[in-house]
């Protein structure tokens, strides 16, 4: 049978995501974490590696911030949490994780492991610095699993010369990590696409020396193990039962300070492994303080005499409860089945928070804005307290308008395929994150270049009114004059037909609420292109649903790559022809509202929309502090400055000029230049896209054509700040191309959190579901077809009911009720009662 294993998207809260073929958990490492795991290996301090890995905690020990990577349990599935109790199935797999090696070591040892014919599974640690060994072995009750871990640590140690607990001084880690007993033992996940895989690898049977006396083996049905008695001498596997009936009848032993402190002592004297233990002895105690509890174990750590040993803190737990053998029933007893729901009302244990894990993302490298720029941008992050990724997306896709089709770039030497520098991009983030005053903020120089534009066009418009109304009168006497020499009178002066005046057009540099119709009208008065600015993206793809405005959509997503044509057919308006469909788009967006468009771009609804914003940055929210300063004057002066000369220079005298085969004026990298940008491009489509699928792959594709439009705006930027139109100006430069890779790099971690919004669908549903239950709109013992009539946000569609509704089960908000089978018929769908928590709140 292929043995099964459980993953946990998160492991505190555990968030149980599936169980899978052990041979599954290869895709995740090889295709999943890339960023991550390369971020994990650069932090050379442990604890915030740990919380990098795992999740951080404030100083109670409450989960403030999940972790950042899966976990599984490789020896086994587990339902209803991730502790030994809960093992459904084991998988007759151990995970060895072998700690402390350096690079070298690291190499050797996994070259080691992969000829070893017992290796099942191997790769690197997410840390960089250890192995995982995963085998297969020849299990016939759960308590032999810790005999297999003494077994193959000797294996370890003798054919690897890897050191054991026994091999090492107290307060010295060894190699082989201890806590791989456990059977709940959990593993992260790493991106690792060279992990070595053997589906034929022997089974390594438990050899006599290691074996326990004989004893009854009992079977649940299902084939589920049952727990048998476990040896007594066998220290950790008491502390975690220990604890469990410490955990299990709420028991606190350190509300006396001596007793606290002789607890300590005695998981001290297992070194720095009894860390944990103390943390889960004195989590009870109503005043819990993580770093107290932290500091004082580093205390008793530093100052143990031996005279105290882990055998203190069995004596005491057995004096309060009891042996081990008077436990309290567990579920799934035959004792606690016969309990009524009546008996069990109050076990109701406390609810867990519902949190939205992201993904990491890379902050903005200030050394990739331009030099001109950066002052300006950081100056404004500093002082709205906004991400620095908000205004520096912005002032891109702004300037990226400004550009438009007056210069366009062909990223390789002698093809013809031709780059427009025309973006899409959007900020997303949670309201109040100073989305629209940051990117208004940004947006400020163009705007007083339309105001400028608009009092310049009223100035011409007054002109172009009196030579039309000149043109009127000379027109009539034109007329005069021909019909009295049609009529044979004579014309002493004779004067030509008056040349009409054309009215002037507008200069347009943005707008933000335009019809389709209008648009088109615009951008053929102005063919270099337009930027729409919208507060809340939803509203413009609000309107392309509306009856009647089908056509919007198609239109928009024409004009993102800036070479469009378009001919609009009217009878009103008669017949517009746009050489040019040039736009750009930048807007806010809320995370809870794009994972709507993000659903149904996975199905028939994919329009390729949210693929186009490559621009799109979704960072972490930075702390607030009270700010009151000035701006930075002399940095927006210069900002100002470079925008104004964009907006006015001719950008040609920086490219070559457009001809019969090339319709816009046109650059090329130079040679260095190219070199860079045909690296990453080979880079790009023969390692990275392949290991892509759905969305990510589709907005990946389109990285190549964003490099080459970032860097020519960079190349630009630099252009017009030394005013220089040298033969070399003509030609984008390495130092462009290498800032345009960074923020590919810095671009690729925000569309995996972006995407990765669809992996937290499920949450979001449940936040959807436990708001109506705290608003009371939903009665105890409610079903899940209750939850659908209502067709509230995120729980429209039976799929979305249902994983909202388990996502509260597993976190303790509800318990689902199944309905007993009615012979006559099919059963009854189950209900689910409501945390007795929720309920007072409601009642009261």
């Amino acid at each position: 049978m292929t043995p099964k294993v459980s993953i946990f998207e998160n492991v505190a809260p555990a968030s149980y995501k599936g169980d899978y073929p052990a041979s599954a958990v290869l895709v995740v490492m090889r295709s999943r974490f890339e960023h991550e795991t390369k971020l994990l290996r650069t932090f050379s301090d442990a604890e915030a590696a740990q919380a990098y890995k795992a999740g951080k905690r404030d100083s109670e020990g409450r989960l403030v911030e999940p972790g950042h990577f899966w976990g599984v349990t490789w020896s086994g599935t587990f339902k209803g949490g991730k502790k030994a109790q809960d093992l459904e199935q084991h998988s007759g797999l151990i995970c060895m994780d072998v700690d402390g090696l350096n690079g070298d070591q690291v190499t050797k040892l996994f070259n080691q492991l992969c000829t070893d014919v017992f290796t099942h599974i191997t790769f690197v640690s997410p840390s960089g610095n250890g192995i995982k060994w995963v085998v297969k072995i020849d299990i016939n009750h759960v308590d032999e699993h810790k005999l297999f871990f003494r077994q193959l640590s000797d294996y370890l140690h003798d054919s690897y010369g890897l050191t054991r607990k026994q091999d090492v001084t107290k307060g010295t880690k060894p190699q082989i990590d201890a806590s791989g007993c456990n059977v709940d033992r959990l593993c992260f996940l790493p991106y690792a696409p060279d992990a070595y895989y053997n589906p034929k690898s022997e089974v390594i049977p438990l050899l006599e020396e290691y074996c326990l006396p004989p004893q009854p083996t009992h079977e649940e049905p299902g084939g589920r193990l049952k727990k048998q008695a476990l040896p007594e001498d066998d220290t950790y596997c008491r502390i975690n039962e220990y604890l469990t009936r410490l955990h299990h009848t709420n028991t606190d032993l350190t509300a006396n300070y001596e007793d606290w402190v002789k607890i300590g002592l005695a998981f001290a004297s297992l070194g720095e492994e009894g860390r944990s233990g103390f943390h889960e002895a004195s989590r009870l105690h109503p005043k819990y303080s993580y770093q107290e509890t932290e500091a004082k174990f580093s205390e008793l750590l530093r100052n143990r005499s031996g005279q105290v040993n882990i055998g203190t803190f069995f004596h005491m737990v057995d004096e309060v409860l009891g042996k081990p053998h008077s436990w309290p029933q567990k579920e799934g007893s035959a004792r606690y089945e016969q309990t009524t729901d009546d008996d069990r009302q109050e076990d109701w244990p406390e609810p867990e928070l519902l949190t939205t894990p992201l993904l990491s993302v890379l902050s903005v490298p200030p050394s990739s804005i331009p030099e001109k720029l950066r002052p300006w941008l950081t100056d404004i992050a500093n002082r709205m307290k906004c991400p620095l990724d908000y205004v520096a997306s912005a002032a891109i896709v702004m300037i990226s308008s400004l550009i438009g089709t007056r210069l366009a770039i062909k990223p390789k030497q002698k093809d013809n395929w031709t780059v427009v520098p025309n973006l899409w991009g959007a900020v997303i983030g949670d309201p109040s994150t100073k989305k629209t005053p940051s990117v208004s903020e940004v947006f400020k120089p163009l705007k007083q270049l339309a105001r400028q534009a608009a009092e310049d066009h009223k100035q011409r418009l007054q002109e172009y009114e009196a030579q039309h109304l000149q043109y009127e009168m000379q027109k009539k006497i034109y007329q005069k004059q021909e019909q009295d020499r049609l009529s044979g009178k004579p014309v002493k002066t004779f004067i030509a037909y008056p040349t009409e005046p054309q009215k002037p057009t507008e200069k347009r540099y943005w707008s933000n609420d335009v019809t389709v119709e209008k648009l088109a009208e615009l951008l053929n008065d102005n063919p270099t292109g337009l930027l729409i600015e919208r507060d809340e993206l939803t509203g413009l793809l609000a309107g392309w649903d509306r009856l009647g405005r089908e056509q919007d959509r198609a239109f928009y997503l024409e004009a993102w790559n800036g070479y469009g044509l378009y001919t609009s057919d009217r009878i009103g308006r008669g017949t517009i022809h746009v050489p040019h469909l040039c736009v750009s788009l930048f807007g806010g967006i809320q995370p809870a509202k794009l994972l709507g468009y993000l659903q149904a771009a996975t199905g028939f609804d994919n329009d390729g929309f949210v693929q186009r914003l490559q621009l799109a940055v979704y960072p972490d929210k930075p702390q607030w502090e009270y700010t009151d300063e000035y701006p930075d004057k002399q940095a927006r002066d210069i900002a100002y400055k470079v925008v104004q000369q964009l907006a006015i220079s001719d950008l040609t005298k920086y490219g070559y000029e457009a001809d019969e085969y090339n319709r816009y004026p046109y650059t090329h990298f130079d040679n260095e230049a190219q070199e860079i940008f045909k690296e990453w491009y080979i880079n790009w489509e023969t390692n990275v896209l392949p290991n892509e699928t759905g969305l990510l792959l589709e907005h990946f594709a389109k990285y190549p054509s964003l490099i080459a439009s970032v860097a020519l705006i960079f190349h630009l930027i630099s252009c017009v700040e030394e005013d220089s139109s040298t033969a070399s100006s003509k030609l984008v430069s390495a130092q462009a191309v290498r800032m345009a890779v960074n923020w590919c790099i810095y671009l690729q971690s925000h569309a995996r959190r972006i995407y990765g919004l669809l992996d937290t669908a499920s949450i979001e549903s449940a936040k959807e579901l436990l708001k109506h239950l705290k608003a009371g709109d939903l009665s105890d013992g409610f079903k899940a077809r209750d939850v659908q009539r209502k067709g509230w946000m995120h729980l429209t569609s039976a799929e979305a009911v249902e994983a909202a509704l388990q996502e509260l089960v597993n976190r303790q908000w509800l318990k689902e009720i199944v309905a007993t089978y009615n012979k006559t018929g099919r059963p009854e769908a189950p209900s689910y009662k409501i945390h007795p928590k929720i309920l007072l709140k409601t009642r009261g």
